[in-house]
């Protein structure tokens, strides 16, 4: 089987696998639900990177509460989900995006950055489209691709994301790019740029779209930004 054919993703971790563990551990949370807490926080975290593995669960539960949504009982609910998956995978010899980035921010720990600049390793600039898709362990990788005087580009729209299982702000890439710059604000943007014209759709859709985001930021503020 090709490497690429093992990958899982949402729709193999809701058809494969959630149906009987949602049985055997009677879950109340939905299987986006569980997917989410597990590509957001316990392997796609910023502080999985830098434990270079999933959180514990008890470094899932410590999460703040205006960080990870979920009361404490939800959490070790997703948790005991998060472990039968963990073994499913193994037993399984399959992986998800989280373990590839891990993966790699792993092996890059282990070269120098003067290694990495002689062997291509390190790259001039990135752009990023439709960053909204894309989990902070991600965005610590393009950071460090671009250690060595490189450029980060990002865009995106928090409000049209398409990829399951991902709780975007644009204020965790800066936090991100923060702990990935030891600590340093410098060179850490501020706020992201807005762009306030549209050139693609007539005011009406606008209109429209704009009066939706009113309801979701008023039902749960923070959600999106």
């Amino acid at each position: 089987m090709e490497f690429a054919a093992l990958e899982r993703k949402f729709d193999g971790f809701e058809e494969q696998f959630f149906p009987s563990v949602k049985k055997e551990l009677r879950v109340n949370l939905s299987p986006l639900v569980v997917w989410t807490q597990i590509r957001t926080y316990i392997k796609g975290s910023i502080e999985s990177i830098i434990a270079g593995r999933p959180l514990t669960e008890d470094e899932y539960l410590d999460l703040g509460r205006s960080y990870c949504r979920l009361n404490q009982d939800q959490r070790k609910e997703a948790y005991a989900v998060y472990r039968k998956y963990a073994a499913w995978l193994a037993d399984n010899e399959y992986y998800d995006s989280c373990d590839r980035t891990v993966d790699i921010m792993n092996r890059l720990r282990k070269i120098s950055l003067e290694e990495r600049m002689q062997n291509n390793l390190c790259w001039d600039k990135i752009y990023i489209d439709e960053c909204q898709d894309f989990p902070s362990a991600d965005f610590a990788l393009f950071w460090t691709l671009c250690q060595g005087g490189g450029d980060l580009f990002l865009a995106g729209d928090t409000a049209q994301s398409v990829e399951s299982g991902i709780s975007f702000r644009f204020e965790e890439v800066k936090r991100v790019f923060y702990e990935m710059n030891n600590r340093d604000s410098s060179g850490v943007p501020q706020s992201p740029l807005s762009i306030h014209i549209n050139f693609r759709s007539h005011s009406g859709v606008l209109e429209v779209a704009s009066a939706v985001l009113k309801i979701l930021h008023d039902a749960f503020p923070g959600a999106a930004n």
